[in-house]
């Protein structure tokens, strides 16, 4: 039985990294992740189970913190009852989007495979997976915050949907332009005042 060593997985990770940026995961193979690594297939086989156990080695340490951190920021607004409109402010817009930004790019690689480079992999539907989840979650703060102030005001699934969907349009903006971290910084109150607004306008609706 041959033994696994952390060095040779890394460095299969590190190549199929590279050609998966490069093609996108429908167009790469095993044998094509062999040749660039300069490691035989079998050995590739030894490590991971196919092509899709790669990328998932790949992306998914990526992919739980981003999960982590909205569950954590999603936790906080429910402990605060008290204070749940606070959650759709104009302040707590500008937060989490410079949490995304610190989230993003330390890993601007991971969340070009994610969002553009998944398709055909089992994490192609990733993003609709984040925004279906969130929408749940905020439309539960939302009928909390309706409640609170003695409406009996419903929301949509759809508008709901679309305001998260916002957040992703900015990450793939950022990859697909290769916007700096310093030029994102300079966008942060303009980009919160746009999601303060969607949240607003839907709030406050009549």
């Amino acid at each position: 039985m041959q033994v696994k060593k952390e060095s040779v997985s890394n460095r299969i990770l590190k190549f199929a990294k590279i050609e998966f940026l490069d093609k996108g995961f429908e167009n790469v193979t095993i044998r094509t992740i062999a040749k660039k690594s300069s490691i035989s297939s079998g050995t590739i086989y030894t490590y991971f189970k196919d092509k899709n156990a790669v990328f998932e080695a790949i992306v998914n340490p990526t992919a739980k913190k981003l999960f982590n951190q909205m569950n954590m920021t999603m936790d906080g607004f429910k402990r605060n009852t008290n204070n749940i409109e606070q959650a759709f402010s104009k302040q707590v817009s500008r937060e989490v989007i410079v949490q995304l930004f610190d989230l993003i790019y330390p890993k601007k690689d991971d969340y070009k495979l994610l969002l553009c480079c998944s398709k055909g992999s089992s994490m192609e539907n990733f993003k609709d997976r984040v925004i279906n989840t969130y929408t749940e979650l905020c439309l539960s703060l939302l009928e909390s915050l309706s409640q609170s102030i003695g409406c009996s005001k419903k929301f949509s699934h759809v508008s709901v949907h679309m305001i998260l969907s916002l957040f992703f349009i900015i990450i793939e903006e950022i990859i697909l332009d290769d916007v700096t971290r310093e030029q994102a910084d300079e966008y942060v109150d303009e980009l919160a005042g746009v999601i303060y607004g969607a949240w607003n306008g839907l709030i406050n609706y009549d």
